[in-house]
């Protein structure tokens, strides 16, 4: 496993409470571990929801790691419409193009 991969995996792991300001407006939010299929020679999923002013953004993201290559993918939606079928579909492609 790239020791890069494992560093970037173990960062996101670690947190699961997030809080922060940005111009004035206070963005609250958790992350964790989502259930994920394997691709390329490994890989990792997270799931984030973060709110601000009421509204709800979820994010989820893959890092995914084929030989020396390392690569992520984000997606995101707002209040909780994401369509997991797309996403799944778009990290496979995303994997499949790694070298």
């Amino acid at each position: 496993m790239n020791s890069k991969f494992s560093t970037g995996a173990e960062i996101f792991i670690g947190c699961t409470d997030v809080s922060f300001a940005s111009e004035g407006q206070k963005v609250t939010g958790s992350m964790g571990v989502m259930s994920f299929p394997t691709l390329g020679d490994h890989s990792q999923a997270w799931e984030m929801m973060f709110t601000a002013q009421g509204t709800t953004l979820d994010l989820e993201v893959v890092l995914m790691q084929k030989g020396a290559e390392l690569q992520h993918l984000l997606y995101g939606d707002f209040d909780n419409t994401l369509d997991m079928d797309e996403f799944y579909a778009l990290a496979q492609s995303a994997a499949d193009k790694m070298p």
